[in-house]
């Protein structure tokens, strides 16, 4: 049913302002540079990292 449409919905319309603004966010979206390494501010527990289950 899924890849043969079927059961699909009703497309949904889109103002012209908004599919601009949309638009406009995704041409932005390119100026950001990707990182080439993204590091992490979480805390690392390392007895959770390990599998510990805690003493059982």
């Amino acid at each position: 049913m899924q890849r043969s449409g079927a059961n699909a919905g009703q497309p949904l319309t889109m103002s012209g302002d908004q599919a601009s603004a949309a638009y406009g966010r995704y041409l932005k979206s390119f100026d950001t540079a990707i990182p080439v390494f993204f590091g992490s501010s979480l805390k690392s527990d390392v007895s959770s990292a390990s599998g510990s289950q805690g003493g059982q």
